[in-house]
Parts: C-alpha cells; structure tokens; sequence
C-alpha cells in the first residue's frame, strides 16, 4: 500500500511513461495504417482487420499478463511485452502484403496489451485507495498525450516522407519504452492460495464483470473510429483526419483528473452516466458531419464521454476486488476495453462494406445507452441485495 497520500510519485510518473510509449506505438500509424493496407489492394474489410487485428491479440494478452502479474510479479510480464513491442517495431519494416501485416498487428497485440495491462495495475497499486478514481484519470490523460499529437503527426510525416518513416519512429518509441521499465519497480504481492491456470475462476473475476461490460460497450464505438476515420474523412471531403484524435485526445486530458476527483467524492454513477451520454452524443455528431469543424466536435464530445468512463470503470473495479486478485480484475477489464476494440472493428467493417457510414455511428451510439441500462440495473439490483442482507441480520 502507498506510504502517503501524494499520486505524482517517482514510480507514477515512470508508470505513466511506459503507457505512453506502449499507446504512442500504435498511435503513430493510426491514421496511417489504414492508408497502407489499401496501399496494398485491401479492401474495407481488409483495413477493419488490421485495427482490429491489434485488438484480436491484446484480449487474451491482457488476461494472461493480469493473471500471472499475480502469481509471478508485475516486472516479468512488463519486460515480455516490452520486447514483443520491440520486435513489432523491427518487423514493420517486412509488411510486403495483407497477411504479412495482419501478422505483425496480432504480435503488436500482445506486446501493448501486456504492458498497458501491467501499467494498469502497478497503477492501482501505487496510488492511495482514497484517491483512486483521480489517480487513474491522470494516469490515462497522460496516455492520452500520445493520442493529441501521435496520429495527426503520424499522418504528416507519412505525407512528406512516406511509410517507412512512420514505421521508423515506431520502433524508436519502442525502444524508449523498453529502458524505461528498466526503472519501474515491483509492487505485486504473490497470492497465498492461487487457482489452477486451467480452471475457468483463474482468468474470471466476478467484481469485474460491471465495469468490463460498460468498458466494452463504449469501446465498441471506439474501434468504428479507429479503423474508419481515415477513411471517412476522405469520403466525406475532410482534411486531416488525426484532429478527430487530437481533440479526442485534448478533452481528455484537461477533464480526466477532474471527473476522476468527482467520482471519488460523490461516487462512480454521478460521473459515469454522464459520461456515457456525452460519448453517445459524440458518435451521433458523426454521422451528421460533413466538414473538420464538425469532425473536431464530434472528437471533443466523444473525448469528453471517453475520458470519464475509463478511469471511473478502472477505480470502479479497484473498488469490487479483493487486492490479491486485482491483476486479474484489472487485465479482464483491460481486455474488454480490447474486445471492444475488435468487435467495432471487425463488425464495422462488415457493416460499412454492406450500407457505407450511414449506420455505424447511429450503432456505436445506441450501444452506450444499453450501457447506462446495465449500469442502472445492476447497481439497483445491488442495493435491494444489500437491503435485504441488513434486514436479515438485525
């Protein structure tokens, strides 16, 4: 447990940077990817898998470096998914086609979702359980720093200089994030009594399955943007496509310590609703937008939703754990932010092929009230439950 109530410790500030690299590594060829993939002859379909494709690998990568950051400490897992970034880094350079760089995305996969898992955790393990929603809001604004400036700068460099420049400042940011971990120390304690690896309780944990539903729910909207804004923004006649992520990534990181303080001391529902309707209005913009004034609000109200969710589902399930099974908590809600990820992707590129943009964000959107249903449901539920159980004991 944290000596003192202070959050920008060493360690914090180490922590966040190593989550930074691991987004940033992807980030950068955010808008870029997409435009190689079809470089290639891919088709729509084509450009949702290699979005997805990182989403696809990540899940799993993600419950198992939780699972084991219990059983074998944080660092081991950290340095393996270091040096699996490390090797995407080198192996961009030899995508000649389609499956050679679905290939690639699927080892992307593991190396960022074991690292960001772990950085996930050895965040709540740092910071003072009282201070935890405003903790992991400004850990994830400083992830989203990458987000600002990573994908619109990416898409300039690719302008002027082409591909292989993009794929270079990859691998340096690989590179950076594997000597920072170097610095990052263990803070995971090794369960007494650990669950057999095989057994179905080793990679699920019941306190987690709220906040992992309304992550993935919200994420789901997510992978659409990720895999189509490029591409939208070329149907629809718009520049720079990036801005969506730049101001995505700006609101973020101005409200994110904020609503985290909030959630901390009014409780999780007095922000996360909210939250989920403001990323809902995000995404119905889009479909309604035609030029980049309209693309960089749409950006804003979905950052805004965005940015209040995460941290308040990650503080949320801190919160329903046990402390010796929070590495599994925290990769299953981890994973579900990917298999969000990968269902937008995957699915919004059948739905694109088949109607164009007309639908998918009109989708997205409706997606985030059934969000806020499960919410509202569950937590009443909740509380009839506990009523009753004060009842019976007086």
């Amino acid at each position: 447990m944290p000596e003192n109530n202070r959050i920008f410790s060493r360690n914090f500030i180490l922590v966040t940077l190593v989550a930074a690299g691991s987004f940033a590594s992807f980030q950068f060829g955010m808008t870029v990817i997409p435009l190689y993939a079809l470089s290639m002859g891919g088709s729509q379909w084509d450009v949702g898998l290699t979005a997805g494709m990182i989403a696809l690998s990540s899940t799993p990568a993600r419950l198992f470096a939780g699972r084991f950051s219990d059983r074998m400490g944080r660092r081991p897992i950290l340095f393996i998914g270091a040096g699996f970034l490390v090797l995407t880094g080198l192996l961009y350079f030899a995508t000649p086609n389609i499956p050679s760089l679905l290939i690639v995305r699927l080892i992307h996969g593991i190396g960022f979702g074991a690292v960001h898992t772990i950085a996930t955790i050895l965040i709540a393990d740092i910071v003072p359980k009282n201070r935890w929603g405003e903790g992991q809001g400004y850990f994830t604004a400083f992830s989203l720093l990458s987000l600002a400036v990573s994908p619109a700068l990416g898409f300039v460099l690719y302008s002027k200089l082409g591909y292989v420049s993009v794929f270079a400042v990859t691998l340096a940011i690989t590179l950076v994030t594997l000597l920072l971990c170097f610095f990052v120390p263990e803070t995971g304690k090794k369960e007494a009594k650990t669950p057999s690896a095989a057994s179905g309780r080793s990679f699920l944990e019941k306190g987690a399955l709220l906040p992992a539903t309304i992550l993935a729910l919200t994420t789901w909207g997510h992978g659409v943007t990720v895999a189509f804004i490029p591409v939208f923004s070329i149907e629809r006649h718009i520049l720079n496509p990036g801005l969506y992520f730049t101001m995505l990534a700006v609101i973020g990181v101005v409200s994110r310590g904020f609503v985290g303080r909030l959630s901390d001391r009014y409780g999780r529902g007095f922000v996360l609703v909210p939250g989920l309707l403001a990323a809902m209005s995000g995404l119905v913009a889009l479909h309604f937008t035609t030029n980049t004034p309209m693309l960089m609000l749409s950006g804003m109200l979905f950052g805004l939703g965005f940015s209040t969710v995460s941290p308040v589902v990650l503080a949320l399930t801190g919160e329903r754990v046990k402390p010796e099974r929070r590495g599994m908590a925290m990769g299953m809600v981890s994973a579900s932010n990917d298999l969000g990820i990968m269902a937008g992707s995957f699915m919004g590129g059948l739905i694109v092929a088949e109607s164009g943009f007309s639908f998918i964000f009109l989708l997205a959107g409706s997606l985030l009230l059934v969000a806020v249903a499960v919410f509202l449901v569950t937590v009443r539920r909740e509380m009839k439950s506990m009523f009753r159980l004060s009842a019976a004991r007086e």
